[in-house]
């Protein structure tokens, strides 16, 4: 019987995530790009050559928790991260780069614009001057527990970053 309730219990959350995440306006992976480069499908090699020699590469890699090295590209402030040769984090803070139709800089209404479900949605993390507007991804028509947020301080995009659910 305690079994039955758990998975009562278990379910009635997963449906009420799912009914949250479909709130939000959702993108598929190949269409987050950066100045138009398909960014989940970047090598490293093709990151280079695409947007550049970076301003620093670092390499971290720790045996406990990662399974191989991944690399971290410099650009001005923004931050591209590799891990087996693959897209597995960003973080864009220069307007010189646009992801999702927007760049850091931008005002907060045309993210309410191109984004207004996820912008219904934004909060503010505790102790945090800015909100946050999060954006499913899909990938091959099924959601996904990766989202890309976007960070609005004083009526305007200052970040926009790849978060994944853990």
């Amino acid at each position: 019987m305690k079994s039955i309730i758990l998975n009562v219990v278990l379910l009635s959350v997963l449906v009420s995530c799912k009914a949250q995440d479909s709130a939000l306006d959702l993108i598929d992976t190949k269409d987050v790009q950066i100045n138009s480069i398909e960014l989940f499908k970047l090598s490293i090699e093709e990151e280079k050559t695409q947007l550049g020699k970076p301003d620093s590469v670092i390499q971290n890699y720790d045996p406990i928790v990662d399974e191989s090295p991944f690399y971290e590209f410099y650009y001005e402030n923004s931050i591209i991260s590799f891990q087996n040769d693959k897209v597995v984090d960003f973080k864009i803070l220069d307007d010189s780069y646009e992801v999702i139709g927007l760049r850091p800089g931008d005002k907060e209404s045309k993210v309410k614009k191109l984004f207004s479900s996820s912008y219904e949605k934004k909060y503010t993390p505790t102790d945090a001057k800015y909100q946050v507007v999060p954006i499913s991804l899909s990938s091959d028509g099924q959601i996904t527990d990766s989202y890309i947020h976007v960070l609005i301080e004083d009526e305007k995009v200052i970040n926009i970053e790849y978060w994944e659910n853990p």
